[in-house]
């Protein structure tokens, strides 16, 4: 037997080889503003300032994940995206812990609901009925559905924290710890410790029933801060019923080694680029040739044209990016 380290094979569905562009929605902005140059509204702004000073708590109107299947043919026909990425789909906070005004996307209070502002109150059909509405339109055009999954943390107060409190980290002095990166503390949130292997079947189960649903691939929201071993008896025990899933690797803010040795030894396929994070030419140059190398020799390498992390790209290139720029009012 040959001397030195096994080798590793990464294995990638066949559907995947091309035609891979994505699209990243947000369900809540898909409504009747979607359209829209500007949404703001002062006076509307100015009326809710006042009533949330004496401690209301105003939940914005939301788009609705039917607003989003009748995008569809935009999505997946004109403009031949044929993966759709979405934005967390969970119940977020609305009376505390509450970041904006709906609640932030990331802070999950239940890892297998869905958001009731994302649903229309249909009594023939559930919230989950109206998920596999879009998973099962979306199929139809030849697409794929990905949807964003934290499991580094849920929004404080959540289902998992209130049933098992022991799952999560503490601080000594026994509050509840807060995950953070680039030295932001998300107060909002509470981190799950993943020393805990009996948490690595509940969430093998979360997976698994979001599978069940018509979801092809899971974006790992602060996926390099799971332990190796947890994704790789996750992805195992996903890919034993659901063999094609792609496990798409969040892991800006982590060491690019951890990229690395999740792409190979933790089983997933691919990893969140950071060509965007770079802005001169010499920067996009030298970072592009190491994501090809990486691609071609760990597991392919995503480039999001922006990312949640990073000043906008058009408040660097006002003249190249004219599209994110508000226009100017009209006359009357």
């Amino acid at each position: 037997w040959p001397e030195g380290a096994d080798v590793g094979i990464s294995v990638h569905p066949n559907d995947y080889r091309t035609a891979n562009t994505i699209y990243c929605a947000f369900p809540r902005l898909f409504g009747p503003t979607r359209n829209s140059v500007s949404t703001q509204n002062p006076k509307l702004e100015s009326q809710i300032q006042q009533i949330e000073q004496f401690g209301f708590a105003i939940i914005p109107p939301s788009g609705k994940l039917r607003d989003l299947v009748q995008c569809l043919p935009h999505i997946i026909d004109v403009l031949g995206c044929r993966i759709l990425h979405l934005l967390p789909v969970h119940p977020t906070p609305t009376t505390f812990a509450r970041f904006g005004r709906f609640g932030s996307p990331y802070a999950a209070l239940d890892f297998m609901a869905i958001d009731p502002s994302l649903v229309v109150f249909d009594k023939r059909t559930t919230g989950i009925h109206q998920f596999r509405e879009l998973t099962y339109a979306t199929h139809l055009r030849g697409g794929r559905v990905i949807i964003d999954i934290v499991i580094n943390h849920t929004g404080w107060g959540s289902k998992l924290e209130e049933e098992h409190h022991e799952w999560f980290l503490r601080k000594p002095d026994g509050e509840f710890a807060s995950p953070g990166a680039w030295g932001t503390v998300w107060e909002d949130l509470v981190e799950l410790n993943h020393i805990n292997a009996v948490l690595w079947d509940e969430l093998a189960e979360m997976f698994l029933a979001w599978c069940r649903r018509g979801v092809d691939g899971f974006r790992c929201d602060a996926g390099y801060k799971i332990p190796v071993a947890a994704w790789q008896y996750i992805i195992a025990r996903v890919q034993e019923e659901f063999p094609e899933t792609i496990f798409l690797l969040e892991g800006l803010g982590g060491p690019w080694e951890a990229t690395e040795n999740l792409l190979t030894e933790g089983g997933m396929q691919w990893a969140y680029s950071e060509l965007f994070q770079n802005y001169s030419g010499r920067e996009v140059a030298w970072y592009l040739d190491y994501a090809n190398r990486q691609s071609a020799r760990l597991g392919t390498y995503v480039h999001y044209s922006e990312t949640h992390d990073n000043a906008r790209l058009a408040a660097k290139a006002p003249d190249a990016a004219p599209a994110r720029k508000e226009a100017p009012p009209k006359p009357n």
